[in-house]
Parts: C-alpha cells; sequence; structure tokens
C-alpha cells in the first residue's frame, strides 16, 4: 500500500510541471500536502519554481493530519495562508 502511494505522489510531482505550464491564471500559492515527506515537498516546490518564479509555498509539516486529524491540518493552513504575503486580489 505505502509502495502504491509513494508511486502516486511520484507521478504528481513529475507532472506537476505539465499541470502548471497549462494553467491560464498562475497560482501565486501552492499548498503542499502533508502526505508529501519533506523531500516530496521540496521537489514539488522546485518543479514549481522554475515555472512560476514568483509563487510562494505553504509546506504542510509532514504526518500532520495522521497525527493529530484533519482539524489540525485546517487551522495550519488557515495560518500559513494568511502570513504567506499573498493578496487576496486577483
Amino acid at each position: 500500500m505505502q509502495e502504491a502511494k509513494s508511486q502516486c505522489l511520484f507521478l504528481a510531482i513529475e507532472t506537476l510541471d505539465v499541470v502548471l505550464e497549462a494553467l491560464v491564471v498562475a497560482p501565486k500559492l501552492m499548498i503542499c500536502s502533508s502526505q508529501w515527506t519533506t523531500e516530496e515537498q521540496e521537489r514539488a516546490n522546485k518543479v514549481a519554481t522554475k515555472i512560476i518564479p514568483d509563487i510562494k509555498f505553504v509546506n504542510s509539516p509532514p504526518g500532520l493530519d495522521v497525527r493529530e486529524g484533519g482539524d489540525a491540518i485546517v487551522k495550519f493552513l488557515h495560518s500559513a495562508v494568511k502570513t504567506s504575503g499573498v493578496s487576496k486580489s486577483v
């Protein structure tokens, strides 16, 4: 099961550049899942930065969802997005 999950995450990171290049409006902020390892998050950040140099990131602490549940993720993201420096305007 873990191997299948790792393969899915690998494919998601490997195709991230295709997804980001296909967007009509570039995102200002990318949120990385707490299901990704620190190394996977760093890889995703590098891919995104190559395509969108001024993108900002919120990297959820790996394993937070497993350790503390969904409410902890929501609390973390709420705080992290508010302090990310990304404006609300489009």
